[in-house]
């Protein structure tokens, strides 16, 4: 075979291998690099949604902990707003409060529980609203006359602040005290407490 048609095969052979690496290359890698290209990012879509899940779950789950550890769920709520009146009991506080920061309890008065506010009637045939769902919150008045210190009194209202039961100071009046010391004082207080009705 002459060179000139060595050179003539070889040149055919060449063009075949590049048109046949052009027809793999566009019928073949070209489609399965774009079908590659749609599962990563189906992939990474599912992965990002799996992560934003599993990060709800976890904060759902610390919240469940978090509420469960804090004495049992709804007693903290039933400490705070008792489901009965408990007069006995927001007195007992009061002494308590009172006697720890040290402040001397003359008289206490209670004046008859109130209902702060009424749900309104559910009509028949209608599905109850969030406010027909509600409770009414009954209110409790004291008038407390104490006498003690400046800081007794002090001490009184950051533990009234901080106590478990709600209790709201309504009034206070200040008169100087009976006796020599400078620093003692008569104090009439008005606190209110709630309790959950029936």
């Amino acid at each position: 075979m002459k060179q000139s048609s060595k050179r003539l095969v070889s040149l055919a052979l060449a063009l075949f291998f590049i048109i046949a690496s052009l027809v793999i290359l566009f019928d073949f890698i070209q489609p399965g690099y774009a079908a590659l290209s749609d599962v990563k990012s189906q992939v990474a879509g599912e992965q990002a949604f799996l992560d934003s899940e599993q990060k709800a779950v976890t904060q759902a789950q610390t919240l469940l902990t978090t509420y469960n550890n804090q004495g049992a769920g709804g007693q903290n709520v039933a400490l705070a707003m008792p489901a009965t009146e408990d007069q006995a009991g927001a007195l007992a506080q009061i002494y308590g409060i009172a006697q720890n920061s040290g402040l001397s309890i003359g008289t206490v008065g209670m004046s008859a529980p109130t209902i702060l506010a009424k749900a309104p009637p559910v009509v028949a045939g209608t599905a109850p609203g969030a406010a027909q769902l509600t409770k009414p919150i009954g209110v409790l008045t004291f008038q407390v006359t104490a006498s003690g210190n400046y800081a007794s009194i002090k001490n009184f209202f950051t533990q009234i602040e901080t106590n478990v039961r709600l209790f709201d100071l309504k009034n206070i009046t200040v008169s100087p005290g009976v006796g020599t010391a400078k620093d003692f004082f008569s104090y009439t207080l008005t606190l209110t407490s709630y309790y959950q009705t029936k």
